[in-house]
C-alpha cells in the first residue's frame, strides 16, 4: 500500500508543478467569502520590502516575532517553530526549501495570532520518514492556532506514519498547490477548513479531511471555489457539524464520500466514488441538530459500489431544490429516516429520470 501511495504522490507533483424531524437549516452558515478571509489571506505573495531571510542548516530555526520570513536551503532532523506574541502575524515564505524529518513536524506553529505560510514559484518538499515521538504533534505541517496556506508555488507533505497537516484551530487554504501524502489524516482540523482557491490533491490511507474537535464540539468545511482532489482509504471527507459547498471542482475516491451532520451543497461539481455511503448525514456533532442534506444546486455525481450501500443516507432529512444530481448505484440511491422533499433540479439514477425522490430503501 505504501509503495502505491508513493507512486501515487509522484504523479500528482508532476501533474501540479437515522430519527424523523424537519431540517434546521439556519444552523448551516450563510458567510460569504469576503466575510471570512482578509485580504492578506487572499494574496498570493508577501511583502517581503522588510523581509528577514532564514537559511536551512540542519538546526531548529525559532520565530519569536511578528514578521515576515523567507525561508531558503534544504536540510534533515530539524524544525521551522514559529512562537511568537499571541497578538503577531507570522508570514512563512517558502522558497523551493526542503526539510526530511524522522519523528518531529518540519513546520511547528506553538504561538501566533496567525500564521502563513507562502509559496513563491518553486516547489517546496516537506517529509516525516518515520514514527512521531509522543508530543501529540503528529503532522508534517503542526499548528496550535490559525494557520493559512497560499502561494504561487508547489508544496508537497509526504507523512509516512500520520497525518499531513494539523491544525488546532481554522485552516484557510487560498492559493497554490498542496499535495500530501499521509499514512493517517491527509488534513486534520479541530474547529473549520476553508478553501477559496487552489489545487489541493490529497492520498492518504484513513480520511482525506477530518474536521472534528472534542467528539463533535466543533468541526466544520467549508469550500468557497478551488479543486480538491481526495483518494482515501476510509472518509473522503468527514466533518463533525457541518460541510458546505459553494463552488468549485471537488472528486473524491474513497470507502465513504463525505460524512457530516449537515451537508448543504449549493454549487460547483461534485464527484464521489465510493465503495459505502456517498453523502451521509448522521448526529456527529454534539446537540440534538436534525441531521440534514440539501442539494440546492451544482453538478453532484455519485457512484457506490458496496452491496449495502446508500448513494445519498440522511439519518433526518434530505431536501433537494435544484442542481443535477446523478447516481449510479448497485443497491440503493437514497436510505432516509426523516422527510424527502424534491422540488426543483434533475435527478437522474442509474439513468433513469425521476421526478421525486425514491422511497427510503431502510
Amino acid at each position: 500500500m505504501k509503495k502505491y501511495i508513493l507512486a501515487l504522490f509522484t504523479a500528482t507533483v508532476l501533474l501540479c508543478g437515522c430519527g424523523k424531524g424537519s431540517s434546521d437549516t439556519s444552523q448551516v452558515s450563510e458567510e460569504s467569502s469576503d466575510s471570512v478571509f482578509s485580504s492578506r489571506d487572499l494574496s498570493q505573495t508577501a511583502d517581503t520590502s522588510s523581509a528577514e531571510t532564514l537559511e536551512l542548516k540542519g538546526e531548529d530555526i525559532e520565530i519569536t516575532k511578528d514578521g515576515v520570513y523567507i525561508i531558503t536551503g534544504q536540510t534533515t532532523g530539524a524544525s521551522i517553530i514559529v512562537n511568537a506574541s499571541p497578538t503577531d502575524k507570522v508570514q512563512l515564505v517558502l522558497e523551493g526549501i526542503s526539510i526530511e524529518n524522522e519523528s518531529k513536524p518540519a513546520i511547528k506553529v506553538l504561538s501566533a495570532d496567525k500564521c502563513f505560510i507562502t509559496t513563491t514559484e518553486k516547489e517546496n518538499k516537506l517529509t516525516l520518514s518515520d514514527n512521531f515521538d509522543a508530543s501529540g504533534e503528529a503532522a508534517v505541517i503542526y499548528s496550535k492556532t490559525d494557520l493559512v496556506i497560499n502561494g504561487l508555488g508547489t508544496l508537497n507533505v509526504e507523512s509516512k506514519t500520520g497525518n499531513g497537516i494539523s491544525c488546532d484551530d481554522d485552516l484557510k487554504i487560498t492559493g497554490g498547490n498542496v499535495n500530501v501524502v499521509s499514512f493517517l489524516d491527509g488534513i486534520e482540523v479541530k474547529d473549520e477548513f476553508l478553501l477559496n482557491d487552489g489545487n489541493i490533491n490529497i492520498i492518504s490511507q484513513k480520511d482525506g479531511i477530518h474536521c472534528e474537535k472534542n467528539n463533535g464540539e466543533k468541526g466544520s468545511l467549508k469550500v468557497f471555489n478551488g479543486s480538491l482532489d481526495i483518494e482515501a482509504t476510509k472518509n473522503g471527507i468527514r466533518t463533525a457539524t457541518s460541510a458546505i459547498f459553494e463552488d468549485g471542482n471537488i472528486n473524491i475516491k474513497a470507502g465513504e464520500g463525505v460524512e457530516s451532520t449537515l451537508i448543504d451543497i449549493k454549487g460547483g461539481n461534485l464527484t464521489i466514488e465510493a465503495e459505502e455511503d456517498g453523502l451521509n448525514a448522521g448526529n456527529k456533532s454534539v446537540g440534538t441538530t436534525t441531521p440534514n442534506i440539501d442539494i440546492s444546486g451544482g453538478n453532484v455525481n455519485i457512484s457506490v459500489t458496496g452491496e449495502v450501500s446508500d448513494a445519498v443516507d440522511s439519518n433526518g432529512d434530505i431536501s433537494i431544490s435544484g442542481g443535477n444530481i446523478n447516481i449510479d448505484t448497485a443497491f440503493s440511491s437514497f436510505d432516509y429516516a426523516g422527510n424527502a422533499t424534491f422540488t426543483g433540479g434533475k435527478l437522474v439514477v442509474n439513468g433513469e429520470e425521476l421526478t421525486e425522490i425514491p422511497p427510503s430503501s431502510k
